[in-house]
């Protein structure tokens, strides 16, 4: 069975690497992004700059989730990516160099599998056909083969309707720590995400999440209670507050060697710094 299912990748593989135009190959490119961890990062962004830091924070968990899982079972399978002989659309990925499981199909797939009861049913096929997108993208691109992306698939499933009944028993109030917990909290979120780098193979994602946990329970400490936004101030908000974080990760990209202060710069961005900024200036005016 294991060796017919490897036959089936490597010819789907080669199959799809002789429908390679510039067309499609924009168009995958785009694509793929919609299952990046710094495209959700962003995603994130926008939801806890809206006012919704408790959803913010649970997209962020399927984010840190979907990333143990991945990395773990790509440190244990250890398969090489997909070697078709001719040059690959992308020069490396977000998850390293490991290609079972996908973690952009797992990633997408727990994201949309979490948000199904929140979204009318007539969105779901929209976002079936989305998912399958991001799995063909990354078949297409010469990353991933045929497997991995079902695999994906699945595991991002599992993650996203387990984390949803998770959810349900987590309220907004019970993310406030008391000062006493502050320390431990602190400890554990480093801990984590050192534990989570391991498996992640992506230290500056790594940083991003531990900047945004950091931010998002120092605010609560903090205590800043954001007032209802008029339409104006709101997309002031998040206007600024994207423009500033697209300017960090390129910041990132341009200076690799500060990329992990930078990252962790970005997610502190999103859930501390930006909401405490904006709160001084627009909402004392």
């Amino acid at each position: 069975m294991i060796q017919e299912i490897i036959a089936f990748d490597k010819a789907a593989v080669c199959a799809v690497s002789q429908i390679y135009n510039p067309l499609l190959d924009a168009a995958m490119l785009g694509i793929t992004l919609l299952g990046n961890p710094v495209f959700w990062l962003f995603v994130v962004a926008f939801f806890y700059w809206k006012g919704k830091e408790n959803q913010s924070f649970h997209l962020m968990n399927i984010i840190v989730l979907s990333s143990i899982f991945v990395g773990a079972l790509k440190g244990f399978f250890a398969r090489t990516r997909p070697d078709i002989g001719m040059p690959k659309m992308l020069e490396f990925d977000t998850f390293g160099t490991h290609s079972f499981p996908s973690g952009h199909a797992t990633l997408i797939t727990a994201q949309t599998a979490y948000a199904k009861n929140k979204v009318p049913k007539k969105s779901w096929g929209i976002a079936a056909i989305v998912i399958a997108l991001v799995a063909i993208s990354r078949v297409y691109l010469g990353v991933h083969y045929p497997s991995d992306v079902i695999v994906g698939i699945i595991m991002g499933g599992a993650i996203g309707i387990a984390y949803s009944h998770i959810a349900k028993r987590v309220t907004y109030t019970q993310l406030h720590l008391t000062k006493s917990e502050d320390a431990i909290a602190i400890v554990a979120i480093i801990t984590g995400a050192i534990f989570l780098v391991g498996f992640l193979q992506s230290i500056p994602l790594g940083a991003a999440l531990i900047g945004y946990y950091l931010g998002f329970f120092s605010l609560k400490e903090i205590g800043l209670h954001e007032k209802k936004l008029t339409k104006k101030k709101y997309w002031i908000k998040q206007v600024i507050g994207f423009g500033v974080l697209i300017a960090i990760i390129a910041l990132a990209i341009t200076f690799p060697i500060a990329n992990i202060l930078i990252f962790g710069l970005a997610g502190y961005w999103v859930s501390c710094l930006w909401p405490i900024i904006f709160e001084r200036i627009w909402q004392h005016d």
